[in-house]
């Protein structure tokens, strides 16, 4: 009889950053072009987020590299992580659709040159292609 180690890792981020793509690529091998709008990352559910994410172990925290905002609300998944989840021992900052990387708006931001944020992404991913899932 094998014996597995279970672990609770949770995928946060706004709503378009791709979140569910990540996990039907994961589980299923398959990216889906038109992907329909989840619940996840919608203001509205944002009260439910504590119980999604209790008893987790680690978090992916993804941002659309497109979407500067998204990445400015990603800061604030970390922080409430952070303060309301003790049990979250790994948390992850990645960047999704690197495919559109000409659109990138990250290099609005000195990432490189800013000393005083310790907010630098772990990983830029894209789920289009099976690329970098496994690493995750």
């Amino acid at each position: 009889m094998m014996n597995f180690l279970q672990f609770k890792v949770v995928l946060l981020g706004e709503t378009s950053v791709g979140k569910s793509s990540l996990s039907l690529r994961f589980v299923k091998d398959y990216f889906n072009e038109v992907q329909e709008i989840t619940i996840g990352g919608q203001e509205r559910y944002r009260s439910l987020a504590p119980m999604y994410y209790r008893g987790a172990h680690g978090a992916l925290v993804m941002y659309d590299i497109t979407n500067l905002e998204s990445f400015h609300r990603a800061k604030l998944w970390i922080q409430e992580l952070k303060e309301r989840a003790a049990t979250v021992a790994v948390i992850a900052l990645v960047g999704n659709k690197i495919d559109l990387s000409h659109a990138c708006e990250l290099s609005k931001l000195n990432l490189n040159n800013n000393p005083s944020d310790s907010l630098r992404p772990n990983l830029n991913q894209n789920i289009k292609p099976k690329c970098f899932c496994n690493d995750l």
